[in-house]
């Protein structure tokens, strides 16, 4: 799974132009750790990634690729050997169509592990889901001092830790980016 965001983003929200606070250590585990967290409550992950796909060729001309969406085809290589991708209409190669490969003018050979595909798979994250992750974050790296409190008193003073405000802000920025189940 990656990052929602980054370390630049956070650093920028908690700090604006004062980046003089050395937190980075903490603030990359934060958001490794938020990003995990925003994964689960919206039951769908983003970002892109390079992939490797070994494959058994099946003699067929179309083969499906495991990761989606698949947004560009870096190489095909069949028994060792590269395949060209398909310049025009009427040309022959492989060419990425509705998440798989078509050949056009010939067959993936049957074989073991003899096909292998790399391409880009995954979706960019959207700005939400991103600030929701920053958000998340902040949340976490500004209770840390006050785990475990509800609440403090100082000079008659009190203050109140409420999560459920700011959770409810966040899960307002998912809520449109949250997978449907249905059973």
């Amino acid at each position: 799974m990656a990052d929602l965001t980054t370390l630049a983003d956070v650093r920028r929200y908690l700090f604006g132009n004062d980046q003089t606070l050395d937190a980075d250590g903490i603030l990359a585990s934060l958001i490794t750790s938020s990003s995990a967290w925003v994964t689960s409550r919206i039951g769908r992950t983003y970002g892109t990634a390079t992939v490797t796909e070994p494959r058994n060729g099946d003699g067929t001309s179309r083969m499906l690729l495991l990761q989606s969406p698949a947004t560009a085809v870096t190489s095909v290589t069949m028994d060792g050997t590269a395949l060209v991708a398909r310049a025009t209409v009427s040309d022959t190669g492989y060419v990425l169509s509705d998440n798989g490969i078509d050949l056009i003018g010939s067959v993936f050979a049957v074989g073991i592990q003899n096909v292998v595909f790399v391409y880009t798979a995954g979706e960019a994250v959207p700005s939400p889901v991103a600030q929701a992750t920053i958000e998340h974050v902040a949340f976490k790296f500004k209770r840390r001092e006050n785990l475990g409190r509800s609440s403090a008193s100082a000079g008659g003073d009190t203050v109140s830790y409420a999560d459920a405000g700011v959770l409810a802000g966040i899960e307002d920025l998912l809520a449109p980016y949250k997978r449907l189940v249905f059973s």
